[in-house]
């Protein structure tokens, strides 16, 4: 099933899930490797920001990212989605 804490919430729930669910669990490794806790894991999406601004991301990466962690599956991002996004951060 996955490690717990890595699980997206509607996983947990045991409630219907897609690509999404994943895509949340990649989030939340970047996360766990960017800052190398998991102390952010249940904090806002405006500590989040703060932190990473502070190790150097830039806020199109920012940005990414906390979509990935969206609580609602409907706001994350499909995997296509991203890529899109991603190249016109660049």
């Amino acid at each position: 099933m996955g490690t717990y804490g890595y699980w997206a919430p509607e996983v947990d729930a045991h409630q219907y899930h897609d690509i999404r669910a994943d895509l949340y669990s990649v989030g939340r490794l970047i996360l766990k490797l960017a800052c190398g806790d998991e102390s952010l894991f249940y904090a806002g999406e405006d500590e989040i920001r703060n932190r990473l601004t502070g190790c150097g991301w830039s806020q199109g990466g920012i940005g990414i990212l906390c979509s990935l962690l969206a609580t609602m599956p409907h706001e994350r991002p499909l995997g296509w989605e991203i890529e899109v996004t991603w190249s016109f951060q660049e």
